[in-house]
């Protein structure tokens, strides 16, 4: 059931929810999601009509997936027709009762918890791993970013009965929604907690345990057959990734399983249908043959990846802000430390400041690195340099942006140069920090990007020979129109229609 819903999601429900947001995206003249180039046309009532029924599908293919698990869970002698029949009253069960609530638990409670009910359809529905990378990075963020998730683990804790009680019940979606909320008050649910916690810790065992076993032959034929490394690469992932599928899909069904139990022992399910076993060793030799053959098969497709991988084993070294264990960020010396040990190129922040000037710095405001809350815009390149940075027990100047290109060319350093704004931006910002670059002959065989679309536009039409790049943080479904050379794309946008 795990593999064969996975399967049912790529062929069907993928390609028709990237349907349903690219038509989202044209009915408002939109070819990507890019908050920079957002704009608002007279078809942008229409967007989100759009989102709005893809929203309802998405959870109505949620109720359908995690419905099949529970009602097999509950009554495992079912056979496959009989369960396609209880998934299909369910299913118009949902048509019937569509829930704001529900919708709001299944789509972002949820997900961003972390745990429970999981599916492919939910991937990417959390917060960027850039996000919380720069906010536990202060103590407000790291406070924000613990409050929110206990408030999210909370609501997921009070709200985790709600789809065995929509299924196995009479209720709706909001009924199921509140019945779940009245069961779980006050310390009546400490028995999930435990359960989850003894899922948790023996998945994490057990996980530790596949990654070395899965691996090993691979780790084998890499010392022994080079030659056969790829192939047996392959089919290594092939094993892993059913395995994972099942993995996963164990730890749902184990965690349905409390759910169910706990709801049905507080009495808030109807009760349990009874049917005879029908279906013993066959069943078992069927779903043992479904895994092979799908490992295999997902091997052998990823033979001819695995093969380049292998004959091309080059990876480009780039030290963000510099090498933060040798200096502090965006410092001259995280610049030097990243040249000795070996970094192909560095990346670092520029921003203007209020005299006209160029100073190398990532924070707008500079309370994290200085401990004086006081911002870039509203103060001269001469008070900025005069400044001490601190991160780790480490301490360093904040440089121009002349004083650190000339120190990468003194080291034939190659440069990503990030161009960001402060607000002190002039109307010639970009062609300002070109102008200053190429006044101390600092402009070649560097790279640049930009969060800012325009300046991307501008510093390409300024430099067209340079190597311009556009950064993404929130991307999807295409391409934007752009004369950037590259794109930078957050993690979970990178996916492969995007690279492609």
């Amino acid at each position: 059931l795990i593999i064969g819903s996975q399967i049912l999601l790529s062929l069907i429900a993928f390609p028709l929810v990237r349907w349903f947001i690219t038509e989202a995206l044209r009915a408002n003249g939109m070819y990507a999601i890019d908050l920079d180039t957002l704009t608002f046309t007279r078809g942008f009532p229409v967007t989100v009509l759009i989102l709005i029924l893809l929203a309802l599908l998405v959870v109505f293919i949620m109720i359908l997936q995690f419905g099949a698990y529970m009602v097999l869970l509950r009554n495992p002698h079912l056979s496959w027709r009989e369960l396609l029949r209880e998934v299909g009253a369910l299913g118009r069960k949902a048509l019937r009762a569509p829930s704001l609530l529900l919708t709001g638990y299944l789509l972002i409670v949820l997900p961003l918890s972390g745990f429970g009910f999981t599916s492919a359809m939910l991937h990417s529905v959390a917060v960027p791993n850039f996000v919380t990378g720069e906010l536990v990075k202060e103590t407000a963020g790291k406070i924000l970013l613990i409050v929110a998730y206990t408030l999210i683990g909370y609501l997921n804790l009070r709200l985790c009965l709600t789809l065995p009680i929509f299924a196995f019940s009479d209720e709706g979606g909001s009924a199921a929604v509140k019945s779940s909320w009245h069961a779980t008050r006050g310390l009546r649910p400490w028995p999930i907690l435990v359960a989850v916690a003894a899922i948790v810790l023996g998945l994490a065992a057990v996980s530790i345990a596949l990654f070395y076993v899965i691996l090993g032959p691979t780790f084998v034929a890499d010392a022994l057959a080079p030659a056969a490394s790829p192939i047996v690469a392959a089919l290594s992932y092939g094993v892993a990734h059913v395995t994972v599928l099942v993995v996963t899909g164990f730890a749902v069904a184990l965690l349905a399983g409390v759910l169910i139990a706990y709801s049905a022992n507080v009495g808030m399910l109807n009760p349990a249908p009874t049917a005879p076993s029908s279906q013993g060793k066959t069943s078992m030799r069927v779903s043992v043959g479904v895994l092979v053959v799908s490992a295999l098969a997902l091997g052998i497709a990823a033979i001819p990846t695995m093969t380049r991988v292998a004959e091309h084993p080059e990876t480009i070294i780039l030290a963000h802000r510099g090498w933060t264990q040798g200096g502090v960020e965006n410092t001259i010396e995280a610049l030097e430390a990243a040249n000795a040990v070996g970094a192909e190129i560095v990346e670092f922040d520029t921003m203007q400041t209020k005299d006209g000037q160029f100073i190398v710095m990532h924070d707008t405001d500079l309370a994290r690195l200085t401990g004086h809350n006081v911002k870039v815009k509203d103060l001269t390149l001469d008070e900025l340099t005069a400044m001490t940075v601190h991160a780790d027990g480490m301490s360093g100047q904040i440089p121009s942006l002349v004083d650190y290109v000339t120190r990468a060319k003194e080291l034939n350093q190659r440069l990503l140069i990030e161009i960001k704004l402060s607000g002190a931006e002039t109307d010639t910002h970009v062609q300002d920090l070109v102008d200053v670059l190429a006044e101390n002959d600092l402009l070649d065989g560097h790279l640049f990007h930009t969060l800012d679309y325009q300046t991307a536009e501008d510093l390409k039409t300024i430099l067209p020979d340079q190597t311009v790049g556009y950064i993404m943080p929130f991307a999807g479904f295409g391409i934007p129109q752009t004369l950037a050379d590259f794109l930078v794309l957050e993690e979970a946008s990178a996916t492969p229609h995007m690279q492609t």
